[in-house]
């Protein structure tokens, strides 16, 4: 299991929201989205969110609820919104 600390986000040109383009592990390794994406689809391995506090919460790959692209990464709904992604700190 791989634990995800901090993310680091983007704007891709034309949306109005930001992506996660990449994620710090509890070890310091550095993946990108498309990393995580082919690792969790591919390889079958699992990531969660991990904060100090705050329950875990699994990283799945889906569409974007806002935009509908695709080969975006999100937790899965749980309704703990403080080990959501985009609540983890920034690096």
């Amino acid at each position: 299991m791989y634990k995800v600390t901090a993310v680091r986000t983007e704007q891709p040109s034309g949306y109005s929201h930001p992506h996660i383009a990449k994620v710090k592990l509890s070890d310091g390794t550095i993946e990108t989205r498309a990393q995580v994406i082919r690792y969790i689809r591919e390889s079958k391995l699992t990531y969660v969110t991990w904060a100090p506090g705050v329950p875990e919460a699994k990283i799945i790959v889906a569409g974007c609820p806002k935009c509908g692209s695709g080969d975006y990464i999100t937790t899965e709904p749980d309704y703990t919104e403080k080990n959501n992604l985009l609540d983890l700190p920034r690096f």
